[in-house]
């Protein structure tokens, strides 16, 4: 039922708030990041239920459960989707909201790149949906902290007000013109805002990209798993585990340095909790001949889990 990534998420926004300082967070917020989550991740695995071709992620047991439900978690997902876009809008800050939009174009990327993949592993579509969950984690820390105060939707909201009104009073040639001025406007401030909200996320904080990556290595870990699992050849089999390898020290290394060199005494117990979750990883990847594939994905699941009691004590 998807339910290990909202379980993720909301385990790392709150993490991510206590390294930021963030003293408090609605409950509210907690709960529309995990129903977002859940529905992107049911409506990714209804889509590749959906498709034919026999490739190996689609003989997968989880996939078969979404492709014979399909119908009634569609139904249940655009459910969920309406209300948490609802309470969002209406009881949440409008930074929330502002990033909601943000997120869900950044969604949309994501599913154009899952159009295009190709039979081998989808490095460029793990990397954009690690980022795309990182960002949806960090939106509502970085809406309390108060860094995304200033990135709202009142430049997109007003040309279509400003020009569009006038449309209902007069239809002519001037009048319509005028409308796509408008539209224009409002698409070109959509783009800032994307633009000013990617930068406030991904520029300003490096703990929310060190955080990306670890998503990445966790998603691709999967795919590379799944794949060897189908693979002919032990060359394969072993150059998936060398490259996971390889990224998985870098991730290492990188938040190792960021920690002592980089952060503060708040922001540290996070980058060690990369460090925890990716060197679980590694164990897992290391000796995964000794478990089924559905115990490996669960034990990549619980990697990403292991520092939330570490980091409950810690703080």
């Amino acid at each position: 039922m998807s339910l290990d990534a909202p379980v993720v998420a909301v385990a790392w926004m709150w993490m991510l708030s206590q390294a930021m300082n963030v003293s408090y967070i609605s409950p509210l917020a907690y709960y529309i990041l995990a129903a977002a989550v859940w529905c992107v991740y049911v409506a990714d695995r209804i889509y590749d239920s959906s498709k034919s071709g026999g490739r190996w992620l689609t003989r997968q047991p989880r996939h078969e459960f979404h492709r014979r439900w399909r119908l009634p978690l569609t139904v249940l997902l655009a459910i969920i989707s309406g209300i948490c876009i609802h309470r969002a809008l209406y009881f949440l800050p409008s930074a929330i909201f502002s990033g909601g939009i943000v997120g869900g174009i950044m969604v949309l990327v994501y599913f154009v790149t899952v159009k295009f993949r190709g039979q081998e592993v989808p490095y460029v579509k793990n990397f954009v949906a690690g980022f795309v969950f990182a960002f949806g984690v960090a939106v509502p820390v970085l809406a309390y902290e108060g860094s995304l105060t200033r990135v709202g939707l009142e430049d997109v909201i007003y040309p279509l007000q400003q020009y569009f009104q006038p449309l209902q009073e007069e239809v002519n040639g001037v009048t319509i013109r005028i409308a796509m001025a408008g539209v224009w406007d409002a698409l070109w401030n959509t783009g800032l805002m994307v633009i000013r909200t990617l930068h406030v996320v991904f520029v300003r904080e490096l703990i929310i990209v060190v955080f990306a990556l670890l998503c990445v290595m966790n998603i691709t870990a999967i795919d590379l798993w799944e794949q060897a699992e189908y693979a002919e050849d032990e060359e394969t089999e072993y150059g998936h585990e060398l490259s996971l390898t390889l990224g998985l020290i870098l991730l290492v290394g990188g938040s190792l340095y960021a920690a002592a060199f980089m952060a503060d005494e708040s922001s540290k117990n996070f980058y060690y909790a990369v460090m925890v979750s990716a060197a679980a990883l590694q164990l897992v990847n290391h000796y995964r001949a000794l478990f089924t594939m559905n115990a490996q994905r669960v034990l990549a699941d619980l990697a990403l889990l292991l520092p939330l009691p570490i980091f409950w004590f810690s703080n």
